[in-house]
């Protein structure tokens, strides 16, 4: 009887040995879980935020060339403007000056305004753009022949596809006999109604 009482406490021992160790292993796997689950939501969330920091990379990068873009071509208007005015140039053609209609006029779109260079030419390359820059991906150039109402079909084509606001701008480019260009005038905004 004694040896049954003690395989009894011997086994009631191991049985509260295994509860314990069976409880504390349950514990450690939640533990682990929970552990696994929030190292997984902290992945999930640093990918979110990669992702998204990756797109805003390539949008600053999109704005970067777009303002580089912006400087050349403003540098190249700052150069032929300072060859407009101080009347040096490479061109044969003599640098032209484009004196009317005045900067910030407002002009009929259904009525083409009077166009006056200095000096005077009657053939010409009409510039129109919706930026003072005239970049070459949004400005439309036509040719102008003062003997011909060529300047009210370039209008309307100008009023038609180029004036998307309210306001363009414009410039020439005078030519002469051997159809040479001079270089571009000076831009003059206007404001279509």
């Amino acid at each position: 009887m004694k040896l049954f009482h003690t395989t009894a406490l011997v086994l009631a021992s191991t049985f509260t040995i295994n509860t314990a160790f069976a409880a504390e292993t349950c514990s450690s796997v939640a533990l682990l879980e929970t552990s696994v689950t929030e190292l997984s939501d902290t992945i999930n969330t640093s990918q979110t935020t990669t992702l998204q920091l990756s797109t805003d990379i390539g949008t600053m990068a999109d704005r970067i060339g777009t303002m580089a873009d912006r400087i050349v071509a403003t540098e190249n208007l700052l150069a032929e403007t300072l060859v407009t005015l101080t009347g040096s140039s490479n061109s044969s053609t003599p640098t032209v000056l484009l004196t009317a209609p005045l900067d910030n006029a407002s002009v009929a779109a259904a009525t083409a305004p009077t166009i006056t260079l200095s000096p005077a030419s009657n053939r010409y390359l009409l510039l129109a753009s919706n930026s003072a820059l005239f970049p070459d991906n949004d400005t439309v150039s036509l040719l102008i022949d003062t003997s011909n109402n060529s300047l009210t079909t370039a209008w309307s084509l100008i009023t038609g596809s180029v004036a998307q606001n309210s306001t363009i701008f414009i410039a020439v480019r005078s030519l002469d006999a051997s159809d040479q260009q001079s270089d571009r005038s000076n831009s003059i905004q206007l404001n279509i109604q």
